[in-house]
């Protein structure tokens, strides 16, 4: 029974708040609300004991500046030794010269395409005996 009767008021619950949205809407055809009339800014006057400026001085914003330049600069030092530290502890080479090309690495390159060609020079001729 009250099962029921909760399933049923969800459901009115739900037909209304889809209804809801529908009847707030306004003919799309209706003409647009005309502006509301523009008011003049009311004029500052200013004090002759407030003539000094209270914002920040140079050297307040260099040191500002300076503080954002290190904290990014530790912040990508911090990220690189935590990488490096990460990459020792799982078993990986973490040197400085991976990125450098090996002596022997045109000699590779070189075998690597005599490697290539043998392979597509016998596969050319397995399609020839095939056809």
């Amino acid at each position: 029974m009250f099962r029921r009767l909760r399933q049923l008021a969800l459901l009115l619950l739900c037909a209304l708040a889809c209804a809801a949205p529908a009847a707030a809407q306004n003919s799309p055809f209706d003409r647009l609300p005309s502006a509301p009339p523009q008011t003049a800014p009311p004029e500052t006057t200013s004090s002759p004991a407030s003539s000094s400026s209270d914002g920040l001085k140079t050297w307040h914003v260099l040191l500002i500046a300076a503080a954002g330049l290190v904290m990014i600069a530790g912040t990508g030092w911090w990220i690189a030794r935590d990488s490096r530290g990460f990459a020792r502890a799982a078993g990986l080479d973490v040197d400085g010269d991976a990125d450098r090309p090996r002596a022997d690495a045109h000699q590779s390159g070189r075998a690597a395409k005599q490697r290539r060609r043998r392979q597509r020079k016998a596969v050319r001729a397995q399609r020839r005996r095939n056809r």
